[in-house]
């Protein structure tokens, strides 16, 4: 209002938006007077309505230049900017609206995507870029018209089809994929506390593919609920290959799913030893074929650890179900031996940091115990 020179006035209809508002998600409560506030606007703005809070949006004229007022809420930032972008074509005459390509990545660390992809990332013409999320996967994407958009996601997809994925992220792939076969999946936890099955079953569809999960954070709840010998837990410890591997074997069994990931690990602040230090996670994926073992040494603090951990174990789920499992070695049936490789990986601090361009390790493989 200041900007503008005018004076705020108070608006009957943003008015009853917040009484409707509070009508029906706290029909128990009173509307604050303070919220009385949110109902003035400058004298000449529009109002941008609200569907998911109580604040509205204002969009006003000052000379040349349109100003838009948005909440700041996150999930209320979202909707009300999809409300705006119809406008802003018609209010701002000539603009071109950029065409957006973006493609998902997984199994593969944002340095060596950088070097595939060389040349084709560039700052303008389409704009390319790449950026890391802690939920396992990276994006490459491109920005410019339809014109010099698509042809270089084409290009994109063609030389990175070995990591590419067909949903935005890891859980919506896997939620996509085993569906599509009509298969399940389960799940048993232990450091990861849940974080696994939170993440399928965030992704719509999941109903399809989950039972049901474990989560087994004490020793004997391992035994009683999953099956695993005590005497196995006696010798290598919870937080080893041979606990990991019968955990993923015994959800699999008791839930009847044709996957069943298990994770068991060290997510600190205390717990580890100079031999298992803090963020030492092992992961596991039983198939009706095989166990496949891996493990990982993840930096950071207690939830990121878990949160990172849950990231490996979809990408290991995803390298299973795909039958692209990494290099190791197969142990025959009743046998022993193994073969598992760890390395610490590093968790971001922001989109985009190389801190995580890491590769996965590689997996260990049995065939059932």
């Amino acid at each position: 209002a200041q900007a503008m020179g005018v004076e705020l006035v108070a608006k009957p209809a943003a008015w009853r938006a917040v009484q409707q508002w509070f009508a029906t998600h706290a029909p128990d409560h009173t509307v604050p007077e303070i919220n009385r506030r949110q109902a003035l606007v400058p004298i000449g703005a529009r109002l941008l309505s609200n569907s998911a809070g109580t604040a509205p949006g204002l969009l006003a004229r000052l000379g040349t230049a349109w100003i838009a007022c948005l909440p700041g809420v996150p999930h209320e930032l979202r909707l009300m900017v999809e409300q705006l972008s119809p406008l802003l074509p018609r209010l701002v005459p000539g603009l071109c609206r950029p065409v957006i390509g973006e493609l998902y990545l997984a199994g593969i660390g944002e340095s060596r995507a950088q070097e595939l992809c060389g040349e084709r990332l560039t700052a303008s013409n389409p704009t390319v870029g790449i950026t890391v999320s802690e939920a396992g996967h990276i994006v490459i994407r491109a920005v410019g018209t339809a014109a010099e958009v698509r042809p270089r996601m084409i290009e994109l997809r063609k030389l990175l089809a070995d990591f590419a994925l067909p949903e935005a992220g890891l859980a919506a792939s896997l939620v996509a994929q085993v569906s599509s076969t009509g298969q399940t999946v389960t799940a048993a936890e232990s450091c990861t506390a849940g974080h696994v099955i939170a993440a399928l079953a965030a992704a719509p569809g999941a109903s399809a593919i989950l039972l049901e999960a474990f989560i087994t954070y004490h020793a004997a709840a391992k035994t009683a609920r999953l099956g695993v010998p005590a005497a196995l837990i006696k010798k290598h410890g919870v937080v080893s290959e041979a606990v990991a591997r019968a955990m993923a074997e015994g959800a699999r069994r008791t839930a009847g799913a044709d996957f069943a990931l298990a994770t068991t690990g060290i997510a600190g602040p205390g717990g580890g030893t100079a031999a298992t230090p803090v963020g030492t996670v092992w992961l596991a994926c039983a198939n009706a074929h095989e166990t496949v073992t891996r493990r990982v040494l993840l930096n950071g603090e207690r939830t990121r650890v878990q949160a990172r951990a849950a990231a490996h174990a979809l990408l290991l789920l995803w390298q299973v179900v795909r039958g692209q499992p990494p290099a190791g070695k197969a142990t025959a049936a009743g046998g022993r031996a193994s073969v598992a490789t760890a390395q610490r990986v590093a968790l971001p601090h922001g989109a985009g940091n190389t801190a995580n361009a890491v590769p996965p390790p590689r997996p260990s493989r049995s065939t059932p115990q």
